[in-house]
């Protein structure tokens, strides 16, 4: 009976759901492009370890110098520097328009989070990557 009733509880918890397969080390979700630009604005306010920048990048190295400039902020983070002003204040824009292996994730950033803006993203491995903005 003590067994039945132990199954039971751990039933009624639920337990813990698996991780997706595609959550990065860093625990965002890189399967959808609109998170992966999410991920800036969070990293930006403080409330994701800006390391997980580093990640975000084409690993092949096929980013432009704007998105490179981004994924180089994991090394030398500054929450008062340049980047950190231009997103901590961003946010999505509408849909991501996802064609094939391509996507763009429309944006507001800057100061104010009023300067509207296009992220390009790959996708390689079934991860999304910032490619260029």
């Amino acid at each position: 009976m003590g067994i039945i009733l132990l199954a039971l509880g751990l039933q009624a918890c639920g337990g813990a759901s698996a991780p997706i397969e595609t959550a990065s080390p860093g625990g965002f979700d890189q399967s959808d492009p609109s998170q992966v630009v999410s991920v800036l604005f969070e990293v930006a306010r403080g409330t994701v370890p800006a390391t997980v920048l580093s990640q975000l990048c084409d690993p092949t190295g096929e980013s432009d110098m704007d998105t490179r400039r981004i994924c180089d902020n994991a090394n030398g983070f500054d929450p008062e520097g340049e980047f950190a002003m231009f997103f901590r204040r961003g946010k999505l824009n509408g849909s991501a328009v996802i064609d094939g292996d391509n996507a763009s994730v429309p944006f507001l950033f800057g100061p104010d989070g009023d300067e509207a803006e296009m992220m390009d993203l790959v996708k390689k491995d079934g991860k999304w990557y910032l490619s260029a903005f």
